[in-house]
């Protein structure tokens, strides 16, 4: 991405899926800009580091696709709301979400795995809100 403007990274596109689009690249995000990404598809962005979104603007990451945010470093902004859903199976297994300075962080773990071995690193001053339900994992062996 350029240093000193805004920058959008497409990892898949709208209605089509592009599995590990984006997986494990190494995004340099803009000193004086805003760095957004999209990511449509299983594993797009899996072992991405996310830009930090704009201080003091809501923020909302659905990461709805097979292992789409997996091992991602996600970064929530500061005093805003932040919304992370990870709503499918193992979608932010592995990544580590930083809700320190966001005034309200809700994170959702809908999937078998969605959350596992999810570090999240909770704000001491907002209102923070981690929901679970994941359907058990079945031993196909017997």
């Amino acid at each position: 991405c350029p240093t000193h403007a805004n920058c959008h990274i497409q990892c898949g596109w709208e209605g089509q899926q592009a599995d590990t689009a984006c997986a494990s690249r190494d995004i340099i995000w803009p000193v004086n800009g805003t760095g957004t990404i999209q990511c449509e598809g299983k594993q797009a962005c899996d072992n991405v580091n996310f830009p930090h979104p704009p201080a003091n603007e809501d923020y909302i990451l659905d990461c709805d696709y097979q292992q789409e945010c997996y091992q991602a470093d996600i970064y929530c902004p500061d005093n805003a709301r932040c919304d992370i859903n990870c709503d499918a199976t193992w979608a932010c297994q592995g990544a580590t979400i930083d809700c320190s300075d966001s005034i309200d962080c809700n994170i959702s773990c809908i999937g078998a795995g969605s959350c596992l071995d999810t570090n999240i690193i909770w704000s001491d001053n907002g209102q923070n809100t981690l929901t679970c339900h994941q359907p058990p994992f079945y031993d196909h062996d017997g």
